[in-house]
């Protein structure tokens, strides 16, 4: 097929900027609350199939956003609202995820300060580009 042209996306953020939104906005999958990026917490699909927290927000594949809040972490996995958001099943123990961050919560501080405790007393597996990042094999 060479020689076709391929459709381009359009917008850029004109939305965004029209209605005042400096960043963009992402909404809870527990409580579907739209939010800035900077108070939400991203969770991703590991390549083994586990739920982990998304520190950088840099994991290949589809994210899950939930508010900075234990309540809404809980209510996500109850509601299976990670395997709806990943696209696919959830494998293993997603309560450590949750302790994790309702620990990291009792210490106080923005979803920023939220990822940095986060991060540093729990080393994030680190993520391939590959086959098994993504469920359906894209990257």
């Amino acid at each position: 097929m060479t020689g076709t042209k391929r459709k381009r996306k359009h917008g850029g953020g004109h939305r965004r900027r029209a209605l005042g939104h400096a960043e963009p906005y992402r909404s809870c999958v527990a409580c579907r609350r739209s939010a800035p990026r900077s108070e939400l917490l991203r969770f991703a699909r590991g390549p083994d199939g586990s739920v982990v927290v998304d520190v950088a927000a840099r994991a290949p594949g589809r994210g899950a956003w939930t508010c900075a809040s234990v309540a809404c972490v809980r209510r996500a996995v109850e509601r299976s609202a990670f395997e709806r958001a990943f696209g696919a099943p959830v494998l293993g123990k997603v309560e450590p995820v949750v302790q994790a961050v309702q620990s990291a919560l009792a210490q106080g501080g923005a979803p920023s300060a939220l990822a940095a405790a986060f991060a540093a007393s729990h080393p994030i597996q680190d993520f391939s580009p590959g086959r098994l990042a993504h469920p359906r094999g894209h990257a």
